[in-house]
């Protein structure tokens, strides 16, 4: 990357003022900017216990608005990446006919899967989620199998030993905060896996766990605003007090949505504190030789021609093949 390119990222989030959402571009900048991001930002937005409408809830528990701040992701993309990492990594790949989503969220991945004929079961803890997940679905005109479980200790009945691929997407799998909890969920994965089936893991870029910036509060934070109709929204993903436990990996992660008014931020509509365990590529290699799977592709974005190195990489993507 340039150093001019660098600067323009730099001078984008000092200035709150991009044009397109913000981690659309941070998706074309080095995972070494990380540091950089939350330094220069300084990111310190004006805290919801001043906002009388403020909504202590879980954005988790808010489907509608966790959906719109991901709304920049490209889900018919990440499915075309999802379609071609089976293709090439799955051992016997004809088409792909059944796929569970783990901690699904909203369920945009399994519904895009679904449109292109799969038979898709989507896995949430949470039944707000699930409940929107259905009507996505619907309003799709596709069928998704949503059901409430686990992703420690979740059993899709009759489906042992059959699934074609399992994904675990958008850093879903850094809410499992202690080994024993991912241990399960790899057992889990392996035991609902066909032979030969993948398992996709997208997770966040190991350069944020080792280039130190987490032991200084360098944090990666991240902040993208949200156009829709009627409102625009800036979704802050962190700031540079966020704690960082070296022991346990584990990173609080703080969070807020604010309305946009001339070009500032103003009601805020939710802050809360989400905690996220960091894992490397070893120890996610380590708990797939456990479980009977071994590691087959990894990627730098969900992009089939980003690999981790990849100046453009700013996440890990992992993909195991049961054996």
């Amino acid at each position: 990357m340039s150093v001019q390119a660098v600067l323009r990222t730099q001078q984008q989030l000092m200035t709150c003022a991009a044009a397109k959402p913000w981690p659309a571009q941070l998706q074309k900048s080095s995972h070494t900017l990380a540091a950089t991001r939350s330094r220069q930002a300084s990111l310190r937005p004006p805290s919801c216990t001043a906002t009388a409408e403020a909504q202590p809830s879980s954005m988790y528990d808010r489907p509608q608005l966790y959906d719109d701040a991901f709304s920049y992701r490209d889900f018919t993309a990440e499915a075309k990446f999802l379609l071609g990492a089976y293709q090439q990594h799955a051992a016997d790949a004809g088409k792909l006919n059944t796929v569970l989503e783990l901690g699904c969220g909203p369920a945009n991945h399994a519904v895009q899967l679904a449109k292109r004929k799969a038979k898709v079961w989507a896995l949430d803890a949470n039944e707000a989620m699930l409940a929107y997940a259905r009507d996505k679905a619907a309003a799709a005109g596709v069928e998704v199998t949503a059901m409430h479980g686990d992703m420690s200790d979740f059993e899709v009945q009759g489906m042992s030993g059959s699934f074609d691929m399992v994904v675990c997407l958008l850093g879903t799998l850094s809410h499992m905060l202690d080994n024993k909890q991912a241990a399960a969920c790899f057992k889990r994965v392996a035991q609902h896996l066909r032979p030969g089936g993948l398992f996709v893991l997208e997770l966040a870029h190991p350069g944020d766990l080792f280039d130190g910036s987490l032991l200084l509060q360098d944090t990666g934070a991240e902040m993208w605003e949200v156009d829709k109709p009627g409102r625009k929204m800036m979704v802050v993903w962190g700031t540079d007090v966020d704690q960082f436990d070296p022991e346990s990996q584990v990173l609080e992660r703080m969070v807020s949505i604010h309305t946009m008014k001339d070009g500032n931020m103003d009601e805020c509509l939710l802050e809360e504190v989400v905690a996220y365990r960091q894992f490397t590529m070893q120890e996610i290699d380590l708990l797939a030789t456990l479980t009977g799977m071994e590691v087959v592709g990894v990627y730098g974005d969900l992009d089939l021609n980003v690999s981790l190195n990849h100046e453009d990489a700013f996440r890990l993507v992992m993909c195991l093949r049961k054996l």
